[in-house]
């Protein structure tokens, strides 16, 4: 068995994300039922409307939003590199 993955970490890593799908699903299906739920941009662009027009502060700070983007390209960076 060198050389090949060992089974079970996998089948216990699909049970993982199965059950992450399913409590995800199990928590969003009332909100969809009673009309409350909103899909991700549609939450993003409402915010940034708000911002605009009702003169709301921003839930991030520009310094904020540079750092978490400067973070994620040096993430990127990473994955770029060991993928090469």
């Amino acid at each position: 068995m060198s050389g090949r993955p060992k089974r079970f970490p996998m089948v216990m890593d699909n049970l993982g994300q199965a059950y992450q799908v399913f409590a995800f699903s199990a928590q969003t299906i009332p909100l969809i039922l009673s009309r409350r739920w909103k899909i991700g941009h549609e939450t993003y662009i409402r915010a940034f409307v708000d911002i605009i027009l009702y003169d709301k502060e921003p839930p991030v700070s520009l310094e904020g939003a540079y750092e978490n983007v400067r973070i994620l390209e040096q993430i990127c960076s990473l994955i770029d590199a060991t993928n090469h």
